[in-house]
């Protein structure tokens, strides 16, 4: 009898830093794609803007800015070739920055 193994199920992984209250998302960066893609969003027309954190194989972190400080665009991340995303975070840029911690996807 053979058998095959099935790919892994995609799955995606989000990190969030809420406002103030608690209540709304003020940033979201996603992790997708097998680890290999995300996103980062600002979420609310606070005129802030946010920042993702995204730490990879072997140890390097980029940050990718949605800096427009209210919830357009939501700025992509591809990690380098042959790295997969290990650890990722959303950075809202308050005073003083408030982020949701590093998580794993």
């Amino acid at each position: 009898m053979l058998t095959f193994a099935t790919p892994a199920a995609a799955h995606q992984a989000s990190a969030y830093v809420y406002t103030w209250g608690g209540f709304v998302t003020a940033a979201q960066v996603t992790v997708y794609d097998g680890h290999q893609h995300g996103n980062v969003c600002d979420k609310d027309d606070d005129g802030m803007g946010v920042y993702g954190r995204f730490k990879v194989t072997g140890g390097a972190i980029y940050d990718v800015a949605d800096s427009d400080g209210e919830g357009g665009i939501c700025p992509g991340f591809t990690a380098p070739s042959g790295k997969y995303i290990i650890e990722f975070e959303a950075v809202l840029r308050s005073d003083p920055p408030r982020g949701s911690g590093w998580k794993k996807p």
